[in-house]
């Protein structure tokens, strides 16, 4: 989330080719951090019954959000600086993602229990015979 907001807005106003690329690659690994680890995320912390069809909206998510970048980018085709505006509206998807971690509600029980109880299932494994 920080890192796409960061690059994104420094990328809007970087003066030199370079800078843009350095930017650029920041908000890569920070798209490609979140496209990693929310499936996993949600996998781990929801309960059973929901896991499935929180990871599909996540897809759908990801989708909907190709689909806004490439309205946006028709939208300011005509506007002058156009490149700067395309990158600003980039960090809003990034800024939203950090608003939610901010005000996210506590991951179910029942996932959390999941996760204990895989540990400790583990940990069994990992002891030897006595």
């Amino acid at each position: 989330g920080i890192s796409t907001v960061l690059g994104a807005l420094c990328s809007a106003i970087s003066p030199f080719f370079w800078m843009l690329c350095v930017f650029r690659v920041l908000v890569g690994v920070g798209v490609g951090l979140a496209t990693a680890l929310c499936p996993l995320y949600i996998s781990r912390m929801s309960p059973e019954m929901h896991a499935r069809w929180l990871g599909v909206l996540f897809q759908v998510a990801v989708m909907v959000g190709i689909l806004l970048s490439y309205v946006t980018g028709i939208t300011l085709q005509q506007v002058p600086g156009n490149w700067q505006w395309m990158f600003v509206c980039g960090a809003l998807p990034g800024l939203w993602a950090c608003l939610l971690a901010v005000f996210m509600v506590e991951p179910s029980p029942e996932g959390q229990q999941q996760l204990a109880s895989a540990a400790e299932m583990d940990e069994d494994e990992l002891r030897p015979d006595e």
